[in-house]
């Protein structure tokens, strides 16, 4: 739990520091880490809080000092929730709308884990890539893109470098040979450089990125280089192509989106049928009755 701060040595720091607190110093004189670790740090009506249940003592630096305040404030805060249940229990006393509902909370927290060991098998079929194209092109009106998608690579650099010219070159007319020289620029000017030319980038994930606006009617335009700029920065980038938004998102786009919602309907299907056949065998064995007026 402590990441490296474990050592015989930084316990007793801690709980040098601690017992103070606690009142009980003299027993780090006597007795093993051990024993002391084991012991609570406090205790309210029988539950008890441990140095081990104590969150926030693993960072790095922490001094004893830093470790004895997070363990001081977590004392209380753990006390104060117990003391305020109990003073709650006593005054509310028996309630059946509580325990109703603490008893649906139950049920349900019961049923949704069973339902999660029922669909584990289903999770971890693989999907076949025909399945998975054949959904796709079923249901394509649910894979509209929201904004505009891109293929291609863009530059961020100074406007103050003396390779501006080259960059703009290399963007305009890219070819096998020039993304090599291109990442060499860039590792020259201290640029940077996205490559997506075999993937699909939203829109606002390139902005993101970028620290100026960028005028997405004037990147529509495929194979072509699209640049704006600020008295700083420049910003570079060659469209290989693109779709507009309200269009199908290209299946290797949307295959991640896909695939989730076929498992979803896997999973959905697997629950009604099992829920089907318990309350069909229910009936069939008896345990079910169902008394008609």
């Amino acid at each position: 739990m402590f990441h490296g701060l474990s050592s015989k040595r930084l316990y007793k720091r801690i709980l040098k520091s601690v017992m103070p607190f606690l009142g009980v110093l003299a027993l780090v004189g006597c007795q093993k880490v051990s024993e002391l670790t084991t012991r609570p740090l406090a205790t309210v009506d029988g539950h008890k809080l441990y140095l081990a249940d104590v969150p926030g003592l693993s960072g790095d630096g922490l001094t004893a000092q830093d470790s004895a305040k997070i363990i001081d404030k977590y004392i209380k805060v753990w006390a104060t929730e117990k003391l305020v249940v109990r003073e709650a229990e006593k005054n509310v006393g028996a309630n059946e709308e509580i325990e109703e509902l603490m008893e649906k909370y139950r049920q349900s927290l019961l049923v949704y884990e069973y339902q999660l060991q029922l669909v584990n098998g289903v999770t971890q079929d693989k999907l076949s890539e025909e399945e998975v194209r054949a959904y796709y092109e079923k249901h394509q009106d649910l894979f509209l893109s929201s904004e505009p998608l891109f293929r291609g690579f863009y530059v961020l650099v100074s406007t103050k470098t003396a390779d501006m010219d080259a960059f703009r070159m290399l963007c305009r007319r890219p070819d096998e040979g020039s993304m090599d020289i291109l990442e060499s620029l860039c590792i020259k000017n201290a640029a940077k450089f996205e490559y997506f030319k075999d993937s699909w980038l939203p829109l606002s994930e390139i902005q993101k990125s970028v620290p100026l606006t960028l005028n997405s009617t004037s990147m529509m335009r495929s194979r072509s280089m699209y640049e704006t700029k600020d008295s700083t920065l420049a910003f570079i980038v060659y469209v290989e192509e693109f779709l507009k938004e309200g269009e199908t998102q290209p299946f290797a786009y949307a295959e991640p989106r896909v695939r989730a919602m076929i498992s979803e309907k896997r999973k959905s299907a697997t629950i009604k049928k099992y829920e089907g056949d318990l309350y069909n065998d229910a009936l069939k064995n008896g345990d079910l009755k169902i008394y008609k007026k």
